[in-house]
């Protein structure tokens, strides 16, 4: 049986809180524009840490099953958690994790798109995007940094301001590009160690394409 801290280490439990901060960014804005709620904040967080959860673990297995995460020299911000290398837990475990969390955001999204309408489907589409097509298709694809800095950064806090009361207006989206920035550069300075193996993996990211 796998136990809750090696759950805790698939989902990279140190990095959820970016959503945290993705979160208290969205509502600021919000309240500086005058209107931020409990309620949708509270939802869109629990939905942002899940979804975060999904990127993670499924991250993790598809690394584990491309043989990635069996070459990568492993830091504390890089080359995967080391769970699923060490035989901590059946990769399964890390497959099953990342889809019942990417299902939990799913239906928080649905409840959103419900409420809001039409307006936020572009954030419900583009997030199931991000989350089930980020390692085995946009990492690969030359795009993984965009789509990280969008899925858990910009589009994440103008998101979070949406929810409120269905508007995004100019502090929101302002607020959003220092998201963006943060986390694109994030993903790009933890792609340092793992150069060669993400190129043995078959990975195409900006590290790899433009060189050191």
């Amino acid at each position: 049986m796998t136990d809750l801290k090696t759950y805790a280490a698939l989902a990279r439990a140190p990095f959820l809180l970016l959503p945290v901060t993705l979160v208290i960014c969205g509502a600021g804005a919000a309240a500086y524009e005058g209107a931020v709620f409990w309620v949708p904040t509270l939802l869109a967080l629990v939905g942002l840490v899940a979804v975060h959860i999904a990127v993670n673990a499924l991250n993790e297995w598809s690394d584990m099953r491309r043989g990635i995460d069996l070459n990568t020299v492993r830091t504390p911000f890089s080359g995967g958690s080391g769970t699923l290398p060490a035989g901590k837990a059946p990769t399964g475990a890390a497959l099953r994790l990342g889809l019942v969390t990417a299902g939990i955001g799913l239906v928080i999204g649905l409840w959103f798109l419900a409420r809001i309408g039409p307006a936020f489907l572009p954030f419900l589409l583009f997030g199931a995007v991000f989350v089930l097509g980020y390692t085995d298709a946009l990492a690969r694809m030359g795009v993984g940094e965009i789509a990280a800095g969008l899925g858990l950064g910009g589009m994440a806090v103008a998101g979070v301001v949406m929810v409120q009361s269905g508007l995004l207006g100019p502090v929101g989206l302002a607020a959003s590009l220092p998201a963006f920035l943060m986390t694109f550069n994030l993903l790009l300075l933890n792609e340092f160690p793992d150069e060669d193996a993400d190129r043995k993996g078959g990975r195409k990211n900006l590290v790899l394409m433009l060189g050191r």
